[in-house]
């Protein structure tokens, strides 16, 4: 199997249940949107494919997959300029020409030399994308990565998402099932896989 498959998957936290027994799976080079209300285990189920949680039980194998986040914070590099934040998730040997163009087609090109720490909420929302966009992977997580962006400027980075991660898994957690249409997405309520 080449992609991500869950099976029979279990979280709690402080006794209360968040996760219970949700199997699903995500074929390399799908696209999926997470949906469910706040509290429903949608970032949980994030952080167990990441590794960044384990589990109570079941199983989670993530066969080929290279993952790449733009988590619910955007777990910037404060003092550092926008440029630097994209750049660090890749390799010295990557060229500034595709850095330049990232940022340039998440309309950043212009702040690419001014401090993270001086950035509005929706442009620091960008750096983060630009940021896992200039990473090495296969499959792209994005926990509501377009919020405080007008709409406008989120069509035109969905357009622009959608011809980047031709051929790439893309997993969405929203709760906007428009943005989730427009990646193409297909739906998954984590309501309806949830047993909690």
């Amino acid at each position: 199997m080449n992609g991500i498959a869950v099976k029979n998957l279990s979280k709690s936290f402080e006794n209360r249940t968040v996760l219970n027994n949700v199997s699903m799976v995500i074929k390399h080079g799908s696209r999926i949107a997470v949906t469910a209300p706040s509290g429903y285990g949608k970032t949980t189920l994030i952080r167990v494919l990441l590794g960044l949680e384990q589990p109570d039980s079941g199983e989670v194998q993530t066969d080929g997959c290279k993952f790449s986040v733009v988590f619910q914070e955007d777990r910037l590099l404060e003092q550092f300029s926008v440029y630097t934040n994209a750049k660090f998730a890749k390799s010295d040997s990557i060229d500034k020409s595709f850095i330049m163009n990232v940022l340039d087609s998440l309309k950043l090109n212009d702040s690419a030399k001014k401090s993270v720490k001086t950035l509005s909420g929706g442009m620091r929302r960008r750096v983060a994308l630009a940021r896992a966009l200039c990473a090495d992977f296969n499959t792209l997580i994005l926990d509501e990565p377009f919020k405080g962006l007008d709409n406008d400027l989120k069509d035109e980075i969905i357009d622009y998402l959608n011809d980047f991660c031709k051929e790439k898994t893309v997993i969405l957690v929203t709760h906007d099932i428009t943005d989730a249409e427009k990646l193409n997405c297909k739906i998954v309520d984590l309501t309806l896989l949830n047993n909690c």
